[in-house]
């Protein structure tokens, strides 16, 4: 999603609910910076990149009366890597982050959502020990030019208009795409082959959209397989050893600082952990997946309207 796009998209939906001024809902964008990791590859010299970043969004607040279809406005979040010289990638470097959650049906004090999100980046890594792609030897020292392709979709319980300290609850189905190193039996070298992770994850979030500084927080836990996403079906062939659980952690807080009534400055920083363990695996497989631990975190600060 462009730029433009995402501000004709907010301005729309804005001048469509005149209704619901001094609800409480934030609209903002912002800058600050991207630290992303790059997952499954033990070879590389780096592990991850980090990115200057520019993000907006709408943040509404759930309803507590009215319509029971379509109670709400959608929230919305954007986020774009800049090419700038902050980024180890420099001209090769790319991210791209957007989720978007419409509310469906209201419940009494709860309301139930669908959700979808997509995130893409693109990094240059070298090589720190030797590497085995398509049948062919890459030594250390080496450029590799590494993409990867998030997807997933699921429905959310909104639960911040019940009093409970939990915001929200999630069953999301996520689909990874990117190269995945893996050891094959009788061989000292790392084989590197174009995979997808499929999982289903369930999460709780507690993040209250209110004034001030607020401390924030998300849980998630998911189980899936991960496959090959080309022709050589090393991971088919060994689908025990596929499987793994899927853990992830999120601490973070977020200061908005009042300006003016409805203008108010927007600080926020976050650290998320992910851990795929791979659980089922035997000495005996054909292969053997490493398990994976990834570290992120970010930072903005910006410019919110209440209204």
């Amino acid at each position: 999603m462009k730029i433009p796009e995402f501000f004709l998209l907010i301005s729309s939906i804005l001048s469509a609910a005149p209704a619901l001024a001094g609800a409480g809902h934030y609209v903002g964008c912002s800058g600050g910076f991207v630290h992303a990791p790059y997952a499954g590859i033990p070879a590389l010299q780096d592990e991850g990149d980090q990115y200057a970043a520019v993000e907006c969004h709408l943040l509404p607040q759930p309803t507590q009366h009215g319509r029971h279809w379509l109670p709400a406005l959608p929230q919305l979040e954007w986020t774009q890597g800049l090419r700038t010289e902050m980024s180890r990638s420099k001209g090769y470097s790319e991210f791209s982050d957007w989720r978007i959650s419409l509310p469906l049906y209201r419940i009494d004090m709860m309301t139930v959502a669908f959700s979808a999100q997509q995130q893409k980046l693109q990094q240059l890594h070298q090589l720190q020990q030797p590497l085995i792609i398509s049948a062919q030897s890459y030594q250390q020292g080496q450029a590799l030019l590494l993409n990867s392709t998030t997807k997933q979709w699921g429905l959310e319980l909104d639960t911040r208009r019940s009093g409970s300290p939990i915001s929200s609850t999630g069953l999301e189905h996520i689909q990874q795409w990117q190269p995945l190193s893996v050891r094959l039996q009788n061989s000292n070298l790392e084989t590197l082959i174009p995979a997808q992770f499929d999982y289903w994850q369930l999460n709780i979030k507690h993040q209250p959209l209110l004034p001030g500084l607020r401390g924030i927080w998300a849980f998630s836990l998911g189980h899936g397989q991960v496959y090959d996403d080309g022709n050589a079906a090393l991971l088919d062939e060994s689908a025990l050893a596929n499987d793994f659980i899927s853990l992830k952690l999120l601490l973070g807080s977020v200061w908005r600082v009042r300006i003016t009534p409805n203008l108010h400055w927007q600080n926020s920083l976050s650290a998320e952990s992910q851990n795929f363990l791979f659980v089922s695996r035997r000495d005996d497989d054909s292969l053997r997946i490493e398990d994976i631990n990834l570290l992120s975190y970010r930072f903005f600060s910006g410019i919110e309207w209440r209204f």
